[in-house]
């Protein structure tokens, strides 16, 4: 159970006026019972109430005594003026009271909303810093997977150089013929337009097979497998790649025989 709010809803205080119904105040106790902040915010709740009424009242003045000694032996004081000041005495006290309970419930509310606001940031910033975490941790894995690529003697380095029209362009392949597994990585490229995508070729026997289509980015880029491979080629396609390569925009090209 949620002990702040429970008591922001005011249960207790009508508990202590007597304002509950016999199920409802059963229900109470049985949460006193069980739940010892509860007791305690309770036992607060009547001090205070017995403080506010001995707050409000009134301290007579010296010569109230004599004065009401005096005109009790007149007929002038009626039972009926009696009761009247009695019932402005007690109107008197159930405002003040009022004004009491009133305070302390826009207390408690004022005190559960921030409660939960403060809940409710210290939750958003546990799912950020886990967000942070698992990029983080995808980050290594990815770094961590990348060495193990470029170190395995199974990987065949092969560098594809600048051409004519991208004398400046450079990329690397490693290629594993055991595995079939072709990873590209980018050193230097050309930014394309929106209509445009880099794609990588293998040459088998003189022919151009395509490996995949690709954009610039950082890190290696797993491709399409193949066991055999003369030459490694990267063109510019129009997006989405080509059956065929644009020799006329090849890149960067790449032997395999050393």
């Amino acid at each position: 159970m949620n002990v702040e709010a429970y008591i922001a809803t005011g249960i207790l205080e009508a508990y202590v006026l007597g304002e509950l119904t016999v199920r409802e105040r059963e229900q109470v106790e049985q949460q006193l019972e069980n739940n010892s902040a509860l007791r305690d915010e309770l036992t607060r709740i009547e001090k205070t109430v017995e403080q506010l009424a001995f707050e409000a009242a009134v301290k007579p003045k010296p010569d109230l005594k004599n004065k009401i000694l005096t005109s009790a032996n007149t007929k002038r004081i009626s039972q009926t003026s009696k009761a009247v000041t009695l019932w402005q005495w007690l109107a008197a006290a159930s405002v003040i009271l009022a004004c009491g309970f009133a305070y302390l419930a826009y207390n408690y509310y004022t005190r559960w909303n921030s409660t939960s606001r403060q809940l409710a940031e210290l939750e958003s910033r546990h799912q950020q810093i886990a967000q942070n975490l698992n990029t983080v941790n995808l980050e290594l894995s990815k770094i961590q997977h990348e060495v193990e690529v470029i170190d395995n003697p199974a990987f065949a380095r092969i560098v594809l150089a600048g051409t004519a029209s991208a004398p400046n362009a450079q990329a690397t392949v490693y290629w594993s013929s055991a595995s079939q597994e072709v990873y590209l990585r980018i050193q230097n490229l050309k930014t394309l337009t929106a209509e445009n995508q880099f794609q990588l070729w293998a040459l088998i026997d003189g022919k151009p097979v395509d490996l995949g289509i690709f954009d610039t980015k950082n890190g290696l880029i797993k491709m399409k497998p193949t066991s055999h491979a003369d030459a490694f080629a990267v063109t510019i396609e129009a997006r989405g790649g080509s059956p065929v390569p644009s020799l006329q925009t090849l890149q960067v090209m790449g032997s395999t025989k050393g």
